[in-house]
Protein backbone atom coordinates (compact mmCIF):
# COMPACT_ATOMS: atom_id res chain seq x y z
CA UNK A 1 0.00 0.00 0.00
CA UNK A 2 2.83 2.51 0.96
CA UNK A 3 4.98 1.78 -2.00
CA UNK A 4 1.51 1.87 -4.37
CA UNK A 5 0.97 5.12 -2.63
CA UNK A 6 4.42 6.49 -2.75
CA UNK A 7 4.53 5.56 -6.92
CA UNK A 8 1.49 7.52 -7.29
CA UNK A 9 2.83 10.49 -5.50
CA UNK A 10 5.86 10.65 -7.79
CA UNK A 11 3.27 10.15 -10.54
CA UNK A 12 1.84 13.55 -9.87
CA UNK A 13 5.40 15.13 -9.05
CA UNK A 14 6.75 14.58 -12.47
CA UNK A 15 3.63 15.12 -13.69
CA UNK A 16 3.91 18.42 -12.07
CA UNK A 17 7.21 18.66 -13.53
CA UNK A 18 8.01 21.45 -15.80
CA UNK A 19 9.14 19.37 -18.66
CA UNK A 20 5.65 17.67 -18.38
CA UNK A 21 4.14 21.02 -17.89
CA UNK A 22 5.66 21.78 -20.96
CA UNK A 23 4.14 18.60 -22.88
CA UNK A 24 0.96 18.59 -22.02
CA UNK A 25 0.96 22.42 -22.66
CA UNK A 26 2.30 21.37 -26.47
CA UNK A 27 -0.20 18.50 -26.81
CA UNK A 28 -3.27 21.14 -26.06
CA UNK A 29 -2.44 23.85 -28.56
CA UNK A 30 -1.23 20.79 -31.31
CA UNK A 31 -4.89 20.12 -30.41
CA UNK A 32 -6.53 22.27 -30.36
CA UNK A 33 -4.94 23.21 -34.01
CA UNK A 34 -5.81 19.81 -35.32
CA UNK A 35 -9.30 20.69 -34.38
CA UNK A 36 -9.86 23.68 -35.96
CA UNK A 37 -7.93 22.20 -39.07
CA UNK A 38 -10.74 19.81 -39.85
CA UNK A 39 -13.57 21.91 -39.00
CA UNK A 40 -11.89 24.30 -41.97
CA UNK A 41 -11.47 21.08 -44.27
CA UNK A 42 -15.31 19.59 -43.44
CA UNK A 43 -16.42 23.57 -43.93
CA UNK A 44 -14.60 23.84 -47.19
CA UNK A 45 -15.65 19.81 -48.39
CA UNK A 46 -19.56 20.91 -47.78
CA UNK A 47 -18.93 23.71 -50.00
CA UNK A 48 -19.76 21.31 -53.04
CA UNK A 49 -23.62 20.06 -51.39
CA UNK A 50 -24.43 23.74 -49.55
CA UNK A 51 -25.61 26.81 -51.87
CA UNK A 52 -23.41 29.70 -51.37
CA UNK A 53 -26.79 31.42 -50.17
CA UNK A 54 -26.70 29.19 -46.96
CA UNK A 55 -23.02 29.53 -45.79
CA UNK A 56 -21.62 31.71 -48.70
CA UNK A 57 -17.85 31.72 -46.76
CA UNK A 58 -17.38 28.33 -47.03
CA UNK A 59 -16.50 28.88 -50.62
CA UNK A 60 -13.81 30.66 -50.23
CA UNK A 61 -12.27 27.52 -48.32
CA UNK A 62 -13.14 25.18 -50.73
CA UNK A 63 -10.71 27.22 -53.50
CA UNK A 64 -7.59 25.84 -51.32
CA UNK A 65 -9.08 22.66 -50.16
CA UNK A 66 -6.79 20.60 -51.89
CA UNK A 67 -4.25 22.43 -50.05
CA UNK A 68 -6.33 21.98 -46.83
CA UNK A 69 -6.28 18.82 -47.03
CA UNK A 70 -2.85 18.07 -47.76
CA UNK A 71 -2.10 20.00 -44.22
CA UNK A 72 -4.60 17.06 -43.18
CA UNK A 73 -2.08 14.68 -44.26
CA UNK A 74 0.95 16.18 -42.67
CA UNK A 75 -0.57 16.83 -39.21
CA UNK A 76 -1.66 13.16 -39.45
CA UNK A 77 1.82 12.44 -39.04
CA UNK A 78 2.00 14.10 -35.30
CA UNK A 79 -0.61 12.90 -34.25
CA UNK A 80 0.00 8.95 -34.82
CA UNK A 81 3.33 9.62 -33.50
CA UNK A 82 1.64 10.76 -30.46
CA UNK A 83 -0.51 7.74 -30.55
CA UNK A 84 -3.94 9.41 -30.69
CA UNK A 85 -5.45 6.98 -32.94
CA UNK A 86 -8.87 7.64 -32.76
CA UNK A 87 -7.99 10.83 -34.18
CA UNK A 88 -5.88 9.22 -36.67
CA UNK A 89 -8.55 7.49 -37.68
CA UNK A 90 -10.81 10.44 -37.90
CA UNK A 91 -7.87 12.15 -40.43
CA UNK A 92 -7.74 8.89 -42.19
CA UNK A 93 -11.54 9.07 -42.44
CA UNK A 94 -11.59 13.00 -44.29
CA UNK A 95 -7.96 12.06 -46.80
CA UNK A 96 -10.54 9.04 -47.90
CA UNK A 97 -13.34 11.57 -48.55
CA UNK A 98 -10.45 13.93 -50.81
CA UNK A 99 -9.51 11.06 -52.49
CA UNK A 100 -13.35 9.75 -53.89
CA UNK A 101 -13.92 13.10 -54.67
CA UNK A 102 -10.56 13.33 -57.01
CA UNK A 103 -11.83 10.79 -58.28
CA UNK A 104 -8.50 8.90 -59.32
CA UNK A 105 -10.69 5.60 -60.76
CA UNK A 106 -11.25 8.01 -63.86
CA UNK A 107 -8.91 6.53 -67.32
CA UNK A 108 -6.20 9.57 -67.72
CA UNK A 109 -5.85 9.17 -71.58
CA UNK A 110 -2.81 9.88 -73.19
CA UNK A 111 -4.47 9.44 -76.67
CA UNK A 112 -4.20 11.66 -79.51
CA UNK A 113 -6.73 14.29 -80.54
CA UNK A 114 -5.80 14.33 -83.82
CA UNK A 115 -8.10 11.86 -85.52
CA UNK A 116 -10.73 12.85 -88.61
CA UNK A 117 -13.64 11.86 -86.38
CA UNK A 118 -12.25 13.91 -83.75
CA UNK A 119 -13.48 17.75 -82.83
CA UNK A 120 -10.68 19.96 -80.84
CA UNK A 121 -12.13 22.60 -78.74
CA UNK A 122 -10.19 24.88 -77.43
CA UNK A 123 -11.80 27.25 -74.30
CA UNK A 124 -9.35 30.52 -73.42
CA UNK A 125 -10.08 33.68 -71.04
CA UNK A 126 -7.54 35.97 -72.74
CA UNK A 127 -8.23 39.72 -71.58
CA UNK A 128 -7.55 42.65 -73.34
CA UNK A 129 -5.89 44.12 -70.45
CA UNK A 130 -3.65 41.56 -69.59
CA UNK A 131 -0.21 41.43 -71.37
CA UNK A 132 0.53 45.06 -70.45
CA UNK A 133 4.33 44.08 -70.55
CA UNK A 134 4.03 43.15 -74.15
CA UNK A 135 3.30 45.18 -77.86
CA UNK A 136 0.00 44.67 -79.76
CA UNK A 137 1.68 43.42 -82.75
CA UNK A 138 4.12 41.20 -80.47
CA UNK A 139 0.60 39.87 -78.57
CA UNK A 140 -1.54 38.96 -82.08
CA UNK A 141 2.12 37.10 -82.81
CA UNK A 142 2.20 34.72 -79.71
CA UNK A 143 -1.70 34.03 -80.28
CA UNK A 144 -1.67 33.16 -83.76
CA UNK A 145 1.16 30.87 -82.69
CA UNK A 146 -0.53 29.52 -79.99
CA UNK A 147 -3.73 28.37 -82.11
CA UNK A 148 -1.26 27.33 -84.93
CA UNK A 149 0.28 24.92 -82.35
CA UNK A 150 -3.14 23.88 -80.55
CA UNK A 151 -4.74 23.41 -84.15
CA UNK A 152 -9.05 23.74 -82.53
CA UNK A 153 -11.86 22.51 -84.89
CA UNK A 154 -13.58 25.48 -81.87
CA UNK A 155 -12.09 27.83 -80.01
CA UNK A 156 -13.93 30.22 -77.17
CA UNK A 157 -12.72 33.11 -75.85
CA UNK A 158 -13.67 34.74 -72.44
CA UNK A 159 -12.83 38.36 -71.75
CA UNK A 160 -12.74 38.86 -75.65
CA UNK A 161 -14.68 42.46 -76.55
CA UNK A 162 -15.88 41.86 -80.45
CA UNK A 163 -18.51 43.41 -82.33
CA UNK A 164 -20.46 41.66 -85.56
CA UNK A 165 -21.77 44.01 -88.13
CA UNK A 166 -24.58 43.27 -90.68
CA UNK A 167 -21.61 45.64 -93.46
CA UNK A 168 -18.55 44.60 -94.23
CA UNK A 169 -16.07 44.58 -92.16
CA UNK A 170 -18.37 42.12 -90.78
CA UNK A 171 -16.30 40.92 -87.43
CA UNK A 172 -14.39 43.73 -85.41
CA UNK A 173 -12.19 42.83 -82.36
CA UNK A 174 -8.93 43.64 -81.14
CA UNK A 175 -5.63 42.15 -82.97
CA UNK A 176 -4.48 39.47 -80.85
CA UNK A 177 -8.80 38.55 -81.61
CA UNK A 178 -8.92 39.24 -84.86
CA UNK A 179 -6.15 37.14 -86.27
CA UNK A 180 -8.38 34.07 -85.40
CA UNK A 181 -10.55 35.42 -88.48
CA UNK A 182 -8.16 37.13 -90.87
CA UNK A 183 -5.62 35.09 -90.78
CA UNK A 184 -6.32 31.96 -89.44
CA UNK A 185 -9.12 30.94 -91.50
CA UNK A 186 -11.80 31.07 -88.42
CA UNK A 187 -15.08 31.54 -89.11
CA UNK A 188 -17.14 33.64 -87.08
CA UNK A 189 -21.45 34.29 -87.48
CA UNK A 190 -23.22 37.01 -85.78
CA UNK A 191 -26.58 36.90 -84.08
CA UNK A 192 -30.05 37.04 -85.33
CA UNK A 193 -30.19 41.02 -85.16
CA UNK A 194 -30.21 43.77 -87.57
CA UNK A 195 -27.57 45.65 -85.97
CA UNK A 196 -23.87 45.70 -84.58
CA UNK A 197 -24.07 42.93 -81.64
CA UNK A 198 -21.50 42.89 -78.96
CA UNK A 199 -20.12 40.08 -77.15
CA UNK A 200 -16.86 39.81 -75.18
CA UNK A 201 -17.40 35.72 -75.54
CA UNK A 202 -16.98 35.27 -79.18
CA UNK A 203 -16.77 31.48 -80.40
CA UNK A 204 -14.59 30.84 -83.72
CA UNK A 205 -15.07 27.32 -85.59
CA UNK A 206 -13.37 25.80 -89.04
CA UNK A 207 -16.66 24.03 -89.13
CA UNK A 208 -20.12 25.22 -90.36
CA UNK A 209 -21.31 27.82 -88.54
CA UNK A 210 -25.31 27.88 -88.35
CA UNK A 211 -26.17 30.74 -85.89
CA UNK A 212 -25.16 32.50 -82.85
CA UNK A 213 -27.68 33.90 -80.03
CA UNK A 214 -26.70 36.20 -77.42
CA UNK A 215 -28.16 36.22 -74.07
CA UNK A 216 -27.65 38.92 -70.98
CA UNK A 217 -28.01 37.69 -67.52
CA UNK A 218 -28.92 40.12 -65.22
CA UNK A 219 -29.83 39.40 -61.76
CA UNK A 220 -32.35 42.27 -61.05
CA UNK A 221 -33.07 45.37 -63.53
CA UNK A 222 -30.96 47.84 -60.98
CA UNK A 223 -27.33 45.69 -61.50
CA UNK A 224 -25.56 47.55 -63.35
CA UNK A 225 -23.55 44.45 -64.45
CA UNK A 226 -24.40 41.55 -66.27
CA UNK A 227 -23.28 38.43 -67.95
CA UNK A 228 -22.87 37.49 -71.37
CA UNK A 229 -24.17 33.79 -72.72
CA UNK A 230 -23.19 33.12 -75.97
CA UNK A 231 -25.12 29.43 -77.53
CA UNK A 232 -23.07 28.93 -81.22
CA UNK A 233 -25.07 26.47 -83.22
CA UNK A 234 -22.09 24.30 -85.04
CA UNK A 235 -22.55 21.49 -87.72
CA UNK A 236 -20.24 19.09 -87.41
CA UNK A 237 -20.53 15.50 -88.83
CA UNK A 238 -24.13 16.20 -90.11
CA UNK A 239 -25.02 16.67 -86.74
CA UNK A 240 -26.04 20.12 -84.92
CA UNK A 241 -24.03 20.86 -81.73
CA UNK A 242 -24.37 23.63 -79.17
CA UNK A 243 -21.39 25.49 -77.85
CA UNK A 244 -22.42 27.82 -74.99
CA UNK A 245 -19.32 30.19 -74.22
CA UNK A 246 -19.73 31.60 -71.02
CA UNK A 247 -18.04 33.72 -68.22
CA UNK A 248 -19.55 33.64 -64.62
CA UNK A 249 -19.57 36.76 -62.68
CA UNK A 250 -16.17 37.81 -61.35
CA UNK A 251 -15.45 39.23 -57.54
CA UNK A 252 -14.08 42.43 -59.15
CA UNK A 253 -11.37 43.93 -57.34
CA UNK A 254 -9.42 41.91 -55.10
CA UNK A 255 -7.77 43.37 -51.65
CA UNK A 256 -4.23 42.25 -52.41
CA UNK A 257 -4.27 44.36 -55.66
CA UNK A 258 -4.56 47.58 -52.64
CA UNK A 259 -1.43 49.42 -52.54
CA UNK A 260 -1.86 49.79 -49.21
CA UNK A 261 -2.89 46.12 -48.20
CA UNK A 262 -6.09 46.62 -45.69
CA UNK A 263 -5.30 43.47 -44.25
CA UNK A 264 -4.15 45.27 -40.96
CA UNK A 265 -7.59 47.31 -41.20
CA UNK A 266 -10.04 44.62 -40.67
CA UNK A 267 -13.16 47.38 -41.19
CA UNK A 268 -11.33 47.47 -44.81
CA UNK A 269 -11.84 43.69 -45.65
CA UNK A 270 -15.51 44.12 -44.93
CA UNK A 271 -16.74 46.02 -48.40
CA UNK A 272 -14.53 42.71 -50.02
CA UNK A 273 -16.61 40.46 -48.18
CA UNK A 274 -20.20 41.81 -48.89
CA UNK A 275 -18.42 41.59 -52.46
CA UNK A 276 -17.27 38.18 -52.23
CA UNK A 277 -20.80 37.06 -50.95
CA UNK A 278 -22.71 38.75 -53.57
CA UNK A 279 -20.73 37.39 -56.57
CA UNK A 280 -21.30 33.87 -54.72
CA UNK A 281 -24.60 34.55 -54.69
CA UNK A 282 -24.92 35.76 -58.51
CA UNK A 283 -23.34 33.03 -59.83
CA UNK A 284 -25.04 30.77 -58.45
CA UNK A 285 -28.14 32.44 -60.16
CA UNK A 286 -26.38 32.78 -63.28
CA UNK A 287 -25.24 28.47 -63.54
CA UNK A 288 -29.01 27.49 -62.89
CA UNK A 289 -29.89 29.91 -65.91
CA UNK A 290 -27.37 28.69 -68.00
CA UNK A 291 -28.63 24.81 -66.98
CA UNK A 292 -32.04 25.69 -67.63
CA UNK A 293 -30.85 26.51 -71.58
CA UNK A 294 -28.88 23.36 -71.71
CA UNK A 295 -32.15 21.16 -71.03
CA UNK A 296 -34.16 22.81 -73.58
CA UNK A 297 -31.75 21.53 -76.13
CA UNK A 298 -32.30 18.59 -78.39
CA UNK A 299 -28.61 18.35 -79.59
CA UNK A 300 -25.34 17.31 -78.39
CA UNK A 301 -24.04 20.29 -75.99
CA UNK A 302 -20.62 21.60 -75.26
CA UNK A 303 -20.22 24.11 -72.52
CA UNK A 304 -16.63 25.99 -72.07
CA UNK A 305 -15.41 29.01 -70.61
CA UNK A 306 -14.69 30.23 -67.23
CA UNK A 307 -16.67 29.57 -64.20
CA UNK A 308 -15.03 31.73 -61.31
CA UNK A 309 -15.27 28.62 -59.36
CA UNK A 310 -13.16 25.50 -58.79
CA UNK A 311 -14.13 21.72 -58.76
CA UNK A 312 -14.62 22.09 -54.71
CA UNK A 313 -17.39 24.84 -55.26
CA UNK A 314 -21.30 24.50 -55.32
CA UNK A 315 -21.31 25.70 -58.88
CA UNK A 316 -19.10 22.48 -60.42
CA UNK A 317 -21.20 20.58 -58.54
CA UNK A 318 -24.38 21.86 -60.16
CA UNK A 319 -23.07 22.09 -63.64
CA UNK A 320 -21.89 18.65 -63.17
CA UNK A 321 -25.13 16.90 -62.18
CA UNK A 322 -26.24 18.20 -66.19
CA UNK A 323 -23.01 17.57 -67.89
CA UNK A 324 -19.56 15.78 -67.30
CA UNK A 325 -16.14 17.37 -66.81
CA UNK A 326 -13.83 16.57 -69.60
CA UNK A 327 -10.81 17.28 -67.94
CA UNK A 328 -11.83 15.63 -64.99
CA UNK A 329 -12.06 12.27 -67.29
CA UNK A 330 -9.34 12.80 -69.61
CA UNK A 331 -7.22 15.59 -68.03
CA UNK A 332 -3.93 14.93 -68.76
CA UNK A 333 -0.70 17.31 -66.88
CA UNK A 334 -1.45 19.63 -63.71
CA UNK A 335 -4.96 20.87 -65.04
CA UNK A 336 -4.77 23.99 -63.20
CA UNK A 337 -5.37 26.85 -65.06
CA UNK A 338 -4.91 30.10 -63.02
CA UNK A 339 -3.12 32.49 -62.02
CA UNK A 340 -0.22 31.63 -64.89
CA UNK A 341 2.32 33.24 -63.09
CA UNK A 342 1.39 29.88 -60.19
CA UNK A 343 -1.38 28.05 -61.15
CA UNK A 344 -3.08 26.50 -58.45
CA UNK A 345 -6.88 26.28 -59.01
CA UNK A 346 -8.94 24.69 -61.68
CA UNK A 347 -11.63 27.47 -62.80
CA UNK A 348 -11.22 26.94 -66.75
CA UNK A 349 -13.39 23.67 -68.21
CA UNK A 350 -15.04 22.35 -71.21
CA UNK A 351 -18.27 20.40 -70.23
CA UNK A 352 -19.85 18.03 -72.21
CA UNK A 353 -23.63 16.55 -72.28
CA UNK A 354 -23.52 12.56 -72.49
CA UNK A 355 -23.51 12.36 -76.66
CA UNK A 356 -19.77 12.90 -76.64
CA UNK A 357 -16.51 10.65 -75.50
CA UNK A 358 -13.90 12.54 -74.15
CA UNK A 359 -10.65 11.93 -75.87
CA UNK A 360 -8.33 13.90 -74.50
CA UNK A 361 -7.41 17.10 -72.10
CA UNK A 362 -4.85 19.19 -71.06
CA UNK A 363 -3.93 22.56 -70.49
CA UNK A 364 -1.56 24.65 -72.27
CA UNK A 365 1.51 26.76 -71.25
CA UNK A 366 1.12 30.39 -72.63
CA UNK A 367 1.86 33.39 -71.28
CA UNK A 368 -1.10 35.58 -72.95
CA UNK A 369 -3.30 36.15 -69.77
CA UNK A 370 -3.94 35.17 -66.41
CA UNK A 371 -5.36 32.28 -67.24
CA UNK A 372 -4.74 29.44 -69.62
CA UNK A 373 -6.15 27.58 -71.99
CA UNK A 374 -7.29 24.59 -72.24
CA UNK A 375 -8.07 22.09 -74.98
CA UNK A 376 -10.18 18.89 -75.45
CA UNK A 377 -10.83 15.91 -78.09
CA UNK A 378 -14.07 14.98 -78.45
CA UNK A 379 -15.61 12.22 -80.37
CA UNK A 380 -19.86 11.92 -81.12
CA UNK A 381 -20.98 8.69 -80.03
CA UNK A 382 -22.49 6.86 -82.40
Amino acid sequence: MRRAAAKRSAGVCRLQSKPCLLRKLFTTILLALDALLLVVFLGGYMAYFIRPDVLWWIELVAVVLPYVGLAVILATIPIVVAGRWRLALLHGVLILLMVVRANPMHTRSGASDASGDTLSVLTFNVPRWWGYEMETKTKTAEMSALIQRADPDVIGLQEAPSTYHPESPHFQAPAYVQALHDSLGYGVVASQSTGPTYTPQPVFSRQQLARQDEYQLRRSSNDPVYTHVTRTQIRWKHRDIAVYNVHLRTFGEKPWEEESLPFFRPRNLLPYLRQYRDAYDVRAWEVEEILSMVDGEDMPVILLGDLNSTPNNWVYGRVTDRLRDAFGEKGKGWGMTYHTRLPLVRIDYVFVSEEWDVISARVLDAYLSDHLPVLVGLRLRN
